[in-house]
């Protein structure tokens, strides 16, 4: 049984990319300042892709045969849409300060999972 945890943890070397982005990326100083302080805020998973080497799903590290329980479906699909939306909302933030003059955005889907590559489908694919 495994207790409920952040996606991304505070680890030294996510604060020290979080630093480093905040410098490249001002128009999200808030939040990345804040991660690289090491307190965790609202959002900060959307940007999960860019602060870690390397995303992976739950049932990627499962042993065969294991089960996972999702206790509350439909929490979890609209916590899943935040974090889409979110990362939706930091790329368009990100390209209007690019217009203005700033850094170019961040591309967090570039480095995430990918849209093809949801629990849904890892799900069906463990199952057969």
């Amino acid at each position: 049984m495994g207790t409920p945890c952040r996606e991304l943890l505070l680890t030294e070397d996510v604060r020290s990319r979080a630093r480093a982005l905040a410098e490249q990326h001002p128009e999200l100083g808030e939040l990345l300042g804040k991660i690289a302080e090491g307190i965790a805020v609202e959002g900060m998973e959307s940007l999960a892709p860019v602060l870690v080497d390397d995303m992976e799903l739950l049932l990627d590290v499962l042993p065969k045969g294991a089960m996972a329980v999702v206790c509350d479906p439909e929490r979890v699909r609209t916590r899943a849409a935040d974090l889409v939306a979110t990362s939706q909302e930091f790329l368009q933030a990100s390209w209007a300060a690019t217009a203005g003059g700033g850094e170019a955005p961040i591309d967090v889907d570039a480095a995430s999972c990918g849209p093809s590559r949801t629990y849904g489908t890892g799900a069906r694919a463990r199952a057969r």
